[in-house]
This record gives C-alpha cells, structure tokens and sequence, in this order.
C-alpha cells in the first residue's frame, strides 16, 4: 500500500543506499495506481523519473513486466500487453546488470516477490 517495487536494470556501481547506483529502474506504486522509469546516479544518490503512467496493480497482485531495452529504446511492457506502457529514448545507460529492488514500503506489509527473472539477447 505504499512505496514502489520493480526492476533495476544497465546498473553499475552498484552500492548500499536508496539511490545508490547508476542505471534504469522501472516500479509499480500500488498506492498512485501508477508505474514509473527513472533514473538513478550513484555519485549523488539522486532518482529522476523520466516517464509515468496510470497502472492499477492492488498490492499483493501478481504483475508481469517486461523490459525491452536496445540502444538507447526503451520499452516496457505489462502483463503480456502487446504494446509498450512506458517507451522512452534515453542514452544515459547503456550497458549493465540487473536486480530487483523495494523502496519505501511499509515493513509491517508482505515482502514484495520475484520470479522467473531472465535475460534474453536478442539475436540480430
């Protein structure tokens, strides 16, 4: 019911802190009925929202995400949705990890899950 959960992917310096890390985060705020993409910068643990939109994800629901990140595109896709929620053009990261990561929610709540987590190079 409160806070955001998601993907961290393109990660590098990769440290302890909310912010913490150079890359992409995409995360569902059930609370804001919305989904989000932004960056973050590990040398100033700073976070800037680069798009949003209007998601409805009760807390406690399952949700499918899929990021489709080439170039400097970057689409990201809902509950096997045939078309993008969010799509961006942004060349801050280009390579990197991935992770999963929780902020700012409720403790006394049930943990935020992940599963089936992957990696596909798309082959040209």
């Amino acid at each position: 019911p409160s806070g955001d959960t998601g993907l961290i992917f393109r990660v590098s310096r990769p440290s302890l802190s909310d912010n913490a890390f150079d890359g992409y985060y995409v995360g569902l705020e059930p609370q804001q009925g919305r989904i989000l993409l932004g960056t973050c910068l590990a040398a100033d643990n700073s976070w800037t929202e680069l798009t949003s939109a209007k998601f409805v994800a009760p807390a406690g629901a399952a949700v499918h995400l899929s990021v489709m990140a080439k170039g400097e595109k970057i689409q990201v896709f809902a509950d096997h949705a045939p078309t993008p929620i969010l799509s961006i053009i942004d060349r801050s990261f280009t390579r990197g990890a991935i992770g999963v990561r929780r902020y700012s929610t409720a403790s006394q709540m049930p943990r935020a899950e992940f599963a089936n987590i992957s990696v596909v190079e798309e082959v040209p």
